[in-house]
């Protein structure tokens, strides 16, 4: 699942709360009048379904109603008498806050504006209501223009065609909402933020003339402008690349009731105000030119100077010494203090002016060519004195701890220091010690002058940090750091501070047992799953012997109280069924803990699972190579060949998935997620059962991977990752060269002779120089973590644990503690996490398998050869 930052926002409102969970603070329910016929009533998360008893058709052309939010609750009042008079089933967004997010900045733009769906029962009654609803709403204030949908005649009433009931199917691989052609075929229902009509549909005669005519004058000045690509996509509006008289210029689109920030103001009035904003501090170099601004249509624009660059965080990406000789380091921090210096002063010059940024963050700093800064995005700047209340806040560079605008400048100047230097999401802030224990690694790593420049930094910013007044920005007070830091010669002590974190948190009375990754609870199984629910919290205790007797009780308890639930998912034919996702790694654990009838009927159960013929995910994480791997761990526990032949079966279809599909830049080589991890599945099944093609057949894969994603540098051996506007080296355990190590070396392990002098230099390679000083994350696959696996396995072929030892002291600039219990800030370090991906129970199986001389304690297979 790729989780943006915005997301995890819904899950870190309750700051007396540690963990990431979903808001269940009370709410702001929309009333709605109540039928007086029959009709069923059901609510989600998200809307409010009114149902009448009448046989509802799979797909037809269904019919939004957009909404102001300041008058949305009159109209609903309006709209449902009139649906339940006519007995039309309908549902609406169920409360305020959940519209709020819906029109927000960054809410769905395909979903944006749509505030009521109606689901006429046949065409004639669908032609009927656009004239209907449109009339009786036309007196309301206007609401977003809902860019997915076709507009009826200039009025609240919008129309497209599509499902009424949710169908998928998978096209490419990939899920997706699905309408049925007039060849009976599932097809995509394609949800785009314009309006699309299937080319089998063909429109009632009454919307052959629903043409909007507008006056030409209202464009006039847009069409001066050549709009030629893209920069970037929100809810609030477009930001275009455009030419005009030969000039290269920004085109900056301002919706109106869109986008709207917590303060309520929308797009369009944002770039009317950056426009005034920019304007006044014309005369500052540093600040980004603008040109003029005008509306066209509903939309208001801005015209700016087009830069060369990239942002601030696009060069910390790109050009950050993660692995690089000494002059690299120094060449990299010469530019950091001369960028750092910039910006000082010129946030200085701007406040001089009485104003203040408000949004000061990596993306809104431009590096030109010459390495000179840029700032732009000033829509949040408010004037420098006035009380801190921000309308738009970005997430670890925001701080509700500073009284005005001008202070959150600086603050937020601070912490973009730090992150250039230290570009991890475990903040300073999380813990008044965790400052100077980054600091000591930081020198260890630059020098001491990069620390005394931050310490200057500080005082010139005039910030003193008062742990007393201070706290993580999430939650409601301070932790602390490790009381023993981690260090190889505190592994055992370690070990039980890291069980403790876990085991202090575990919610016997909580179906998900921990608290994870947001993940967790986006399904009823993903509350279970290893990867980031209960099991992977249970294995982790159970594989490193830290429970005890009571704890195991209570463990054992909950389980008994939960296998009611888990029988109910084994019998749904949709549950997930994957290693980290599903119920084949549940399986595994729930063996482990004695658990062997329920295991054995869940192995059973996926056998026969239809969706396991009809995917095209390989991969170990949640596809078909992460449960062939546990159908051949089960088969060697109990030597039952049911469970080799449901291995074989899945390395053949595997072997068909691979010759068919075309590897390309944009492929995922992961080991966890992607192509090598099936190649170590059919490598492991060629092993069982001694058959050639499986291993050839892995073989291939790690070659392909090799071939066309290896980048070998003076720096080490990575992955080559595509999936941003350049090309970045990754070292990680999923997606990078970590996991490809890894693969080798149980190749090696299997077959000594396996690879040429060539290949063994480039694994040499890849574990010599995986000196990463840090990473964003401290995650099990994508994070810090995930190079320590590589360590710990190096380690244990070569007996030398240099690079195990410094990179696991360097765990202190991720850990934080509470009660004696260490704690690892999760996904983007807004909160804690206890789950396998992104948190303790991930570090306890890591530390694990230091102190038992494995690497694999963390895959949830059973023990066996």
């Amino acid at each position: 699942m790729d989780l943006t930052g915005n997301e995890y926002l819904e899950f870190v409102k309750n700051d007396r709360s540690l963990f990431y969970y979903p808001n269940d603070e009370p709410k702001n329910k929309f009333k709605f009048t109540k039928p007086k016929t029959s009709f069923q009533e059901s609510t989600d998360s998200y809307w409010h379904y009114i149902l009448f008893d009448h046989k509802l058709p799979q797909q037809g052309w269904k019919i939004h109603l957009t909404a102001n939010i300041k008058d949305a609750q009159k109209l609903l009042l309006t709209v449902s008498q009139y649906l339940n008079n006519q007995q039309v089933s309908y549902k609406f967004i169920d409360t305020v806050d959940a519209m709020l997010l819906s029109n927000s900045k960054y809410g769905d733009r395909t979903e944006s504006g749509k505030f009521i769906t109606v689901y006429p029962v046949n065409t004639t009654k669908f032609v009927q209501l656009l004239t209907a609803l449109a009339e009786i709403t036309q007196d309301f204030l206007e609401g977003p223009y809902i860019l997915s949908d076709q507009e009826w005649q200039d009025s609240h009433v919008f129309y497209r065609y599509g499902a009424f009931k949710a169908m998928k199917t998978v096209i490419d691989g990939e899920e997706v909402y699905a309408i049925i052609d007039n060849k009976h075929n599932l097809v995509e229902d394609k949800r785009l933020p314009y309006y699309y009509q299937p080319d089998f549909i063909v429109e009632p005669e009454q919307l052959k003339n629903n043409v909007q005519h507008y006056d030409k004058n209202e464009f006039k000045k847009l069409m001066n402008y050549n709009v030629d690509f893209s920069l970037h996509y929100s809810n609030a509006g477009g930001v275009y690349h455009a030419v005009f008289k030969g000039k290269e210029w920004v085109l900056k689109e301002g919706r109106a009731f869109a986008g709207l920030d917590a303060n309520g103001n929308d797009g369009f009035n944002r770039i009317k105000h950056e426009y005034k904003i920019l304007k006044q501090l014309a005369e500052i170099p540093t600040v980004v030119n603008v040109y003029e601004s005008f509306k066209a249509w509903k939309h208001q624009y801005l015209v700016e100077e087009y830069l060369q660059g990239d942002t601030l965080a696009d060069f910390v990406d790109s050009q950050y010494p993660f692995t690089a000789n000494k002059q690299k380091k120094n060449e990299y921090l010469t530019k950091t203090v001369k960028i750092i210096t910039a910006l000082l002063k010129a946030i200085n010059q701007i406040h001089q002016k009485g104003i203040a940024i408000g949004d000061l963050q990596p993306d809104n700093i431009i590096i030109l060519d010459t390495d000179k800064v840029k700032l732009i995005d000033f829509e949040n700047a408010q004037k420098a004195s006035a009380a801190y209340n921000p309308g738009l806040a970005t997430p670890g560079y925001s701080d509700f701890n500073a009284k005005t605008f001008a202070e959150a400048d600086r603050i937020a100047l601070y912490k973009i220091a730090r992150y250039m230097i230290l570009p991890t999401a475990t903040g300073f802030d999380w813990a008044p010690e965790l400052e100077a224990v980054q600091d000591k690694n930081i020198s260890n790593e630059f020098g001491k002058q990069i620390v005394e420049f931050l310490h200057n930094l500080k005082k010139q910013l005039n910030l003193n940090f008062n742990s007393d007044s201070r706290h993580p920005q999430y939650y409601y007070q301070n932790l602390t750091v490790p009381s023993t830091p981690f260090s190889l010669n505190q592994l055992n002590q370690n070990i039980a501070e890291v069980a403790k974190g876990i085991s202090d948190n575990l919610n016997y009375n909580f179906k998900g047992l921990i608290y994870g990754d947001i993940p967790q609870y986006s399904s009823e199984i993903s509350y279970y799953s290893v990867a980031n629910g209960a099991f992977g919290a249970i294995m982790a205790l159970n594989r490193s012997q830290t429970l005890d007797q009571k704890s195991k009780q209570e463990i054992n308890i909950w389980l008994e109280q939960q296998l009611p639930n888990l029988k109910k998912l084994l019998a749904e034919p949709a549950t997930d069924i994957g290693l980290f996702t599903g119920l084949s790694g549940i399986a595994t654990v729930l063996y482990e803990q004695g658990y062997t009838k329920i295991s054995y009927s869940i192995m059973k159960k996926i056998q026969t699972n239809v969706a396991l013929k009809l995917t095209n995910d390989i991969s170990i994480y949640s596809g078909l190579a992460g449960v062939g791997l546990a159908f051949l761990c089960f088969y060697g526990q109990t030597k039952k060949t049911i469970y080799l032949q449901n291995a074989i079966d899945l390395g053949k279809q595997v072997m068909q998935i691979i010759k068919h599909e075309r590897y390309t830049e944009k492929t995922d080589s992961g080991l966890i997620t992607g192509w090598l991890g099936a190649a170590l599945f059919l490598w492991k099944l060629s092993i069982v059962t001694k058959a050639n093609q499986y291993k050839q057949a892995a073989l291939r894969i790690y070659q392909i991977v090799i071939k066309n994603s290896l980048q070998l540098t003076s720096d080490g051996a990575f992955i080559k990752d595509n999936s941003y506007s350049y090309e970045r080296l990754i070292p990680y355990v999923n997606h990078g060269s970590a996991g490809l190590a890894l693969l080798m070396i149980e190749f090696l392990q299997d077959d000594p002779k396996v690879f040429t002098k060539k290949e063994l230099e480039i694994l040499l390679k890849i574990l010599k120089q995986n000196d990463v000083f840090v990473t964003f994350f401290a995650g099990l696959f994508d994070g810090f973590l995930s190079l320590l696996i590589l360590d710990n396995a190096f380690a244990i072929c070569t007996n030398n644990k240099v690079t195990l030892k410094k990179k696991y002291n360097l765990l202190n600039n991720y850990l934080v503690a509470q009660n004696g219990g260490v704690r690892v800030p999760g996904s983007f370090g807004f909160k804690c996490s206890l789950d396998l991906t992104t948190g303790s129970s991930g570090l306890l199986l890591l530390l694990t398998d230091i102190k038992q001389h494995t690497w694999n304690a963390w895959l949830p297979l059973l023990r066996s050869k």
